[in-house]
């Protein structure tokens, strides 16, 4: 097993970099909150679908860990179903911190209520499966990959 410690010494690169090193808002970008407004509710046609799958991509992950983190995360310091819910609002940063703060060895069972069963059902999986295949095909196929990474660069 990975090293607490290693948890949080990763988060806090991500931090770091997010704070002191990510692109700024300047004359030549977007502003960021339009360009979000625009890839949640288009249109997209100024977009490259690498972005759009991308953006995508990081709606659906939470989606998949909560799968995982309702089950394992009920008998956990930091709960489960609060760190993949706070996934949603933070992004991924939270879910270095509940792995550094998770026990590996717990012996309790796990409640199986509607909102467990629900995720782990296999129509979700396969919802979630065609909508990250949808978007992967998308990109490669109408997807300009220098285009792409002229917009990672400045935003």
């Amino acid at each position: 097993m990975i090293s607490n410690k290693i948890f949080w010494i990763i988060w806090g690169i991500f931090l770091a970099y997010s704070i002191f090193l990510s692109p700024r808002h300047n004359e030549t970008t977007k502003s960021t909150s339009v360009y979000i407004r625009k890839l949640m509710l288009g249109p997209w046609n100024n977009i490259d679908p690498y972005v759009i799958a991308l953006f995508w991509f990081l709606g659906i992950w939470p989606f998949v860990y909560m799968s995982v983190l309702l089950v394992d995360g009920q008998n956990q310091r930091l709960n489960g179903c609060l760190a993949s819910l706070l996934a949603m609002a933070l992004g991924g940063f939270i879910l270095l911190p509940y792995f550094a703060l998770r026990r590996s060895e717990t012996t309790k069972q796990f409640r199986s209520n509607l909102f467990v069963r629900i995720f782990e059902s296999k129509l979700v999986t396969i919802l979630l499966m065609i909508a990250a295949i949808g978007f992967a095909l998308y990109a490669l196929k109408f997807g300009d990959i220098h285009a792409f990474l002229h917009e990672f660069r400045t935003h």
